[in-house]
């Protein structure tokens, strides 16, 4: 018999989905006929496959050793009672490499549950291609490093973040690190009720295509159709179709003007509070090319190619504040807000 303890970071999940995280070789109905036989019990009773797991809940699995290493895709033998990262096969080498590489990265807030870093630029939010490092592994690194997370949590569980940022966009990136928080984050990031705020260096000044003022966001409409071969973004009319093999979306911006200022070149520049109301790839910086005000550095939108007047390379975009809806669904973070440090652009263009 193996005994499994359910942690935190699974609570919430349906035992017949962290069924088949522990044991990837079994199929559905294999499960699910052991549970019905209470070959595999929780808390000592008969459980359906569609149970939401608490933490603490000792989920037992009547196998012999050698069907039950079968079933996990292990090699290794465990000590009679034990699941080990041994005997799961996780390599947690690419995670602390992971977490070396990239260092250590400003962290806004950080509980059992929850961490939001500032993500530098130049660094993945998640991973393009195998070789990458992101911040995803960073995370998994970071907490195998502190002691927060170990290789048997990780088989059920993989602590991610649950926004994405553009390569050079900097700021703040949510995560989760337990299954409940990822889960609340995705939801309240796809119904739209956390706010999302941004920083941005626009060249040029307020004009007829973007009205803004220091008072309140001018809120933009616009149409966007997204070319996923090309990772280009275009703004299009409204009643143009719908390109082949690319997807169009209704998106909604708002702009502040927060100051602006004029670099040692004689370059008009704005410094732009954006508020995120659609959250589309690339959507801020494809409006306001568009618009005839590309973002400092982001020469895929129309900037000019000579550096920034900060001296980073790529586009002059940071994320810097979140405010959680005051809702149960936000749990814990309900009414909540988060801010980085400004970035050194928008101090630079004081």
């Amino acid at each position: 018999m193996r005994q499994i303890t359910v942690s935190h970071m699974d609570a919430g999940r349906r035992l017949d989905g962290f069924l088949q995280k522990t044991m990837p070789a079994a199929g559905l109905s294999f499960i699910y006929k052991m549970l019905r036989k209470k070959n595999i019990t929780v808390n000592g009773k008969k459980t359906d496959g569609n149970y939401k797991l608490n933490e603490g809940d000792v989920i037992s699995v009547f196998f012999s050793d050698e069907t039950y290493e079968k079933m996990t895709g292990s090699s290794a033998k465990a000590a009679p009672g034990e699941v080990t990262g041994a005997n799961i096969g996780i390599n947690i080498i690419e995670y602390l490499e992971a977490y070396k590489k990239l260092g250590d990265i400003p962290i806004i807030y950080e509980d059992d549950d929850y961490i939001f870093a500032d993500k530098p630029a130049g660094v993945l939010s998640q991973k393009a291609n195998a070789a990458d490092v992101s911040m995803n592994e960073w995370l998994v690194g970071k907490m195998l490093d502190d002691g927060s997370l170990d290789e048997k949590s990780l088989k059920t569980f993989k602590p991610a973040f649950a926004n994405r940022l553009d390569r050079n966009t900097s700021g703040l990136i949510l995560g989760g690190k337990s299954l409940k928080a990822l889960q609340t984050l995705s939801a309240l990031l796809k119904d739209r009720s956390m706010h999302k705020y941004y920083l941005c260096l626009a060249s040029g000044k307020p004009d007829e295509k973007l009205p803004v003022d220091f008072e309140d966001f001018t809120d933009v409409y616009a149409r966007m159709v997204k070319d996923h071969d090309r990772n280009v973004a275009t703004i299009i009319p409204d009643n143009r179709k719908d390109d082949a093999g690319a997807d169009t979306y209704d998106i909604h911006t708002g702009f502040r003007l927060v100051r602006t200022f004029t670099d040692d070149k004689g370059r008009e520049y704005m410094l732009l509070e954006v508020l995120l109301h659609t959250g589309r790839s690339h959507q801020i910086r494809a409006q306001l090319g568009a618009l005839g005000h590309p973002i400092a550095g982001d020469v895929k939108y129309g900037a000019e190619i000579e550096k920034n007047p900060d001296d980073r390379n790529g586009q002059l975009l940071h994320a810097y504040r979140v405010v959680f809806p005051e809702s149960p669904d936000a749990g814990k973070m309900s009414g909540c807000e988060f801010k980085t440090a400004l970035p050194l652009f928008a101090d630079f263009s004081r």
